[in-house]
């Protein structure tokens, strides 16, 4: 077990995502540090709102599109009714649209699904330090423009520095959150369709993903691709 932050306290986290499959990993993932708890794991914002009228937490893991009270509406009403509460926007999708909205309905940090667990980590980091974060694959298409910004020259210098900073990272790394998302899920017993559904590809897009990495790898099998990113730390 490790600490995503040196401080003792405890910080409890709930998961709003109407994917069970997403869930269920991403509360195995955060199981693996002793200073975050997972509260909750909710399917859509309606249930969020009655869940927050008993429990508060400190951090809402928040997917965009879901039935009934989308991610964008529940993050406006978090927002407004429990603002010290961090929301970290958690989506397929990458748009500058997309991203523009999440912000401006209150959250705290962007990232898609295809991040990897450090990733992750830098998310918890920032928002717990106050500090706006978006993940590599979601800069690139993002647009400071769009932003509602009340002190310009404050706000504009920060996401400037983020995205710089996460586009860094990105020219840096041997394979994209995607290549990491998709061996994780194969490593969990994922089917293709499954994977697809989590990564907004289809199936056949996946397994013509998997085997030109594999190709580009040298490896044999999906046996082998799991083993090589559990070698290089990856997952």
């Amino acid at each position: 077990m490790s600490k995503i932050t040196d401080s003792e306290k405890i910080h409890k986290v709930v998961i709003v995502d109407d994917h069970e499959i997403f869930r269920q990993g991403l509360k195995t993932l955060i199981k693996g540090f002793d200073n975050l708890s997972v509260i909750g794991s909710l399917t859509d914002g309606k249930q969020l709102e009655s869940f927050l009228e008993k429990k508060v937490p400190d951090i809402i893991i928040m997917d965009i599109h879901m039935p009934f009270v989308d991610g964008i509406a529940a993050s406006k009403y978090v927002h407004e009714n429990f603002p010290q509460v961090k929301i970290i926007a958690l989506t397929m999708y990458s748009d500058s649209y997309t991203i523009d909205k999440a912000f401006k309905a209150g959250a705290s940090a962007f990232l898609t699904k295809a991040i990897t667990k450090k990733t992750f980590c830098e998310a918890i980091k920032h928002v717990l330090a106050d500090i706006p974060y978006i993940s590599a694959d979601a800069a690139i298409n993002y647009t400071i423009s769009h932003l509602d910004i009340k002190d310009p020259s404050k706000e504009e210098k920060e996401i400037s520095r983020m995205i710089k900073s996460a586009k860094e990272i990105e020219r840096n790394s041997e394979f994209t959150d995607r290549d990491i998302a998709m061996v994780r899920y194969i490593s969990k017993g994922c089917t293709s369709a499954e994977i697809g559904e989590m990564l907004n590809l289809s199936p056949r897009s996946i397994e013509k993903y998997r085997a030109e990495l594999m190709k580009k790898l040298k490896v044999k099998n999906s046996t082998e691709l799991v083993k090589l990113f559990i070698d290089k730390g990856l997952l």
